[in-house]
């Protein structure tokens, strides 16, 4: 009876340390306290496909995504250094994204008319932000950019952006 007690009181500590992590994130979302974590919004919200390089492009999948949303920088044992072209257009219940140190390139309209979006998070990594990239964006206010003022002004980034958002580097802000 003893051995059985323990068992039992063994099986529901494992399944209390299962379950409770699980359960303490909302619908599977990252909070921006992640950010610096592995955390990742999970990947059944995205649409992956390689390039030509072995690398891989991310686009939303056409679902709802959730309001905080962290790209991944690894899917299917490849890195993902591009943001597809018109990837996440239209998605209207964004209001936050973090880029992993792997992305490259943010494409043409990739985050075309998300009106909801008022904070993007850039690594230093990104040289290109096509045209109209961020066009319709009208609440975007705040990019957090990994990287310096000089670093950031060296970015191709022509039409990129319809407001003028603050850009927040290591060594200061600069106002789009």
């Amino acid at each position: 009876m003893k051995k059985v007690l323990i068992i039992t009181l063994i099986c529901i500590l494992a399944a209390c340390l299962v379950i409770l992590p699980a359960c303490s994130k909302e619908n599977g979302t990252a909070e921006p306290s992640d950010y610096d974590s592995e955390a990742t919004t999970p990947a059944e919200y995205f649409y992956f496909s390689e390039l030509g390089d072995g690398t891989m492009q991310v686009s939303g999948n056409g679902s709802d995504l959730p309001a905080n949303v962290v790209i991944p920088s690894i899917y299917e044992g490849k890195q993902v250094t591009v943001i597809q072209d018109h990837a996440f257009k239209g998605y209207k219940t964004i209001t936050s994204v973090v880029l992993p140190a792997s992305i490259t390139q943010i494409s043409l309209s990739a985050f075309y008319d998300c009106d909801a979006l008022t904070e993007i998070s850039i690594p230093k990594s990104v040289t290109t932000i096509q045209y109209i990239a961020f066009y319709g964006c009208h609440h975007l206010k705040n990019i957090n950019y990994a990287g310096t003022i000089s670093e950031w002004k060296a970015i191709s980034k022509d039409g990129a952006f319809y407001s003028d958002p603050i850009v927040h580097c290591t060594d200061g802000d600069y106002e789009e």
